[in-house]
């Protein structure tokens, strides 16, 4: 480990801490012996002025620095590197580098930083990649002025390319987030026509202009509720149960996964996993339950079940 990374280290264990910290204890935590926390704690103080003191007690910063003193730059540990490098690669994968430009001074920062620690952020990104598949996005040229309409928190027009119809509309909304969903950016808005919150994909949404109006503020709980409750990226409530059983190997894989933050499930006698779902809109649901094919079964309600029933046998007839 190098010691710029013993240094953060170092730096972040004393900050968590209150009282002092015995030398076999801190060298124990920074995983090295006594004689490097020795040689690491007078670096700092030599070189950094770091407030570092020390008592019979053990080692600690000075309480009356502790908060204030930072090291020189952005520091980040090695997991903390590869975490940003993840990021970086999932957030411009969105459509060909669309984030391009506003990741491009922040990965010169830290390219400098590697180059000092002897890395180089090319290296190191050859041992993380993103692989993304359904990504979407032909037209995302919208993005930076959305962008900068939710974050000076004003209105926005624009022309919207419905998939359902094929049919262009002009909306007004007030943006209130933007969500990263399987891939792709939705932006969540109150629409002014609608008088309800909405999601719009990002690369349906053409010729934007910003009203220079405050936008209609929706309540937390509410844009929380809204956007959490339904399945996948349709919003509103979820007043019916999907109830699906999964034989294996489908159900070890469906056991790790997430499909509703309220979903319930439990191992049946028969080696079946069933899974309980909340759900207003089925479209996004019976999408993720056909993937899954003859490994799940609906069991409830009747209207879910039929509609994957005539699913399957409409897809039948074309075979």
């Amino acid at each position: 480990m190098d010691k710029f990374h013993r240094y953060n280290d170092l730096l972040r264990i004393l900050k968590s801490r209150r009282l002092p910290i015995k030398l076999a204890d801190l060298a124990d935590k920074m995983e090295c012996d006594k004689a490097t926390v020795k040689r690491i704690v007078s670096e700092m103080r030599d070189f950094l002025d770091a407030p570092i003191v020390s008592n019979r007690n053990g080692y600690q910063l000075d309480t009356t620095q502790a908060n204030s003193f930072e090291l020189p730059g952005v520091w980040f540990s090695s997991g903390e590197l590869v975490a940003l490098l993840t990021m970086q690669q999932v957030l411009s994968g969105v459509r060909e580098g669309v984030l391009a430009d506003e990741f491009n001074e922040l990965r010169q920062r830290i390219d400098k930083l590697l180059v000092n620690r002897k890395i180089g952020s090319a290296h190191l990104a050859k041992k993380v990649r993103a692989l993304l598949h359904g990504v979407r996005g032909k037209n995302l040229s919208s993005f930076t002025l959305v962008a900068d309409a939710l974050a000076r928190e004003r209105q926005l027009r624009f022309d919207y390319h419905r998939r359902d119809n094929n049919q262009h509309e002009a909306r007004h909304v007030s943006p209130q987030q933007l969500l990263y969903y399987r891939g792709n950016l939705y932006l969540q808005a109150w629409c002014h026509e609608r008088k309800e919150l909405r999601s719009f994909a990002l690369e349906r949404i053409h010729q934007p202009h910003t009203i220079d109006d405050a936008i209609h503020a929706v309540a937390a709980e509410q844009l929380e509720h809204a956007v959490g409750a339904g399945y996948g990226i349709f919003s509103g409530p979820a007043p019916h149960t999907a109830v699906l059983r999964f034989k294996s190997p489908a159900a070890h894989w469906i056991e790790d996964e997430i499909w509703h933050p309220e979903q319930q499930q439990q191992w049946l006698d028969d080696g079946r996993l069933e899974l309980r779902v909340p759900f207003g809109n089925a479209t996004e649901l019976i999408m993720d339950i056909l993937r899954h094919g003859a490994d799940v079964e609906v069991m409830a309600p009747k209207s879910l079940r039929d509609a994957v029933r005539a699913r399957l046998q409409a897809s039948l007839l074309q075979y």
